[in-house]
This record gives structure tokens, C-alpha cells and sequence, in this order.
């Protein structure tokens, strides 16, 4: 077969155009969990007082499927270290069943 010339905008366009809102939203990497009704919030802190002062590392999920990191480590002179991203419905799926089989509400 001969090879077919094919402009890669307008498939995106025509994919975007069959999916729903939400695939579109998972494709893009965001998750939709507040368009269930569900709301999720889940916030990993750990940190101590010690020889380089206040030092702590800190995971926070919501259900938009934004994940927020910091780490403050004083060590070597460090400074803040924060990251903002986006995780994918699969991803706050898992942390929910992680958190459902550890029990830990119960």
C-alpha cells in the first residue's frame, strides 16, 4: 500500500471531537473524580526538628488529579523544593484502593 499523507492536527481534532469530556480530560493526563461526585483529598506529611532544622517531605492528591510535592531539607544548604503536576484517574484509583485495603478507617 502506497503511504497516506495524514495531518496530525486534524485526527487530534476528529479524536477530540468523538470523545467525551472526560476521555478527553484522561488523555490529557487529568482526572475527574469531583464530576462523580466523589471528593478526594489525601496529604503524606513527614518531617522532624534536627540538626539542619526543620526538615519534612510532603505528598498532597486532590481529586482534580493535581499532586503537589515539597521537601525542605536544610542539608548541604538546600532550599525548598516544590513540584506541582498532574496524575491521571488511575493513579488517585489506586491510592484509593491502597488506602481502602490498609484498614486504616476502621
Amino acid at each position: 500500500m502506497p503511504p497516506v499523507d495524514v495531518n496530525p492536527e486534524a485526527v487530534e481534532e476528529t479524536k477530540n471531537e468523538t470523545m467525551s469530556s472526560d476521555e478527553r480530560d484522561r488523555t490529557r493526563g487529568r482526572c475527574n473524580t469531583s464530576r462523580r461526585g466523589e471528593e478526594f483529598y489525601l496529604r503524606y506529611y513527614v518531617g522532624h526538628k534536627g540538626k539542619f532544622g526543620h526538615e519534612f517531605l510532603e505528598f498532597e492528591f486532590r481529586d482534580d488529579g493535581r499532586l503537589r510535592y515539597a521537601n525542605n531539607s536544610q542539608y548541604k544548604a538546600e532550599n525548598l523544593i516544590r513540584k506541582e503536576v498532574f496524575v491521571n484517574e488511575l493513579v488517585i484509583e489506586e491510592l484509593k484502593r491502597i488506602i481502602h485495603d490498609s484498614e486504616i478507617f476502621q
